[in-house]
């Protein structure tokens, strides 16, 4: 009994990130796969989302204070998350979101949300908000693997980046852009 307590145990700590509580990085992958052997893509949105300016936080206040931060993003999307998505921490201040039976609207305005969520929590550690980047994918029959849809989700995100942060950028052939208070703006 102790041993299949501790293969548990074990198990729980590949599937999770240690820090966060998010799914582990191999766990995500292992899920985006079932569900593509399960669903018919393009059913399956991807976000892919990183905190602006975290090496900042972590140098003005401390390692402790980030790892809070992470902590806290994580709780807050798990807020406006449902129950079948699945959040990620992929490495450092870099995040990914799996959203099963998405339709790339719904799968925009889900990024959307996260990114006003994350922005209008407060962090006292941090002497007010935290925002984040976003980029939005779909993910498509041509895909050849995990890379594709993973490549394209973090273009938009530096998408987003680029063009001034706190933003959701989507990948598709019309990217949009959403930023607070503005309505989603499409070109080429």
């Amino acid at each position: 009994a102790a041993l299949v307590m501790r293969e548990m145990e074990l198990r729980r700590q590949i599937d999770q990130d240690w820090l966060t509580g998010a799914t582990s990085r191999m766990a995500f992958h292992d899920t985006l796969e079932k569900l593509v052997g399960r669903m018919a893509p393009p059913s399956i949105g991807l976000i892919s989302f990183d905190i602006d300016h975290f090496k900042q936080i972590n140098d003005r206040f401390g390692h402790m204070a980030g790892d809070r931060v992470l902590i806290d993003v994580v709780e807050v999307c798990h807020g406006v998350l449902r129950d079948g998505d699945v959040i990620s921490r992929m490495g450092g201040e870099e995040f990914a979101v799996l959203l099963p039976g998405a339709t790339a609207k719904s799968a925009l305005a889900v990024a959307e949300r996260l990114r006003q969520a994350i922005e209008n929590s407060q962090r006292p550690e941090v002497d007010g908000a935290v925002t984040a980047s976003f980029g939005v994918t779909m993910l498509d029959q041509s895909d050849r693997g995990l890379a594709d849809p993973l490549r394209r989700s973090d273009e938009a995100l530096y998408q987003s980046k680029a063009n001034g942060r706190n933003r959701v950028t989507c990948s598709w052939a019309m990217p949009a852009e959403v930023k607070a208070g503005e309505n989603i703006r499409r070109g080429s």
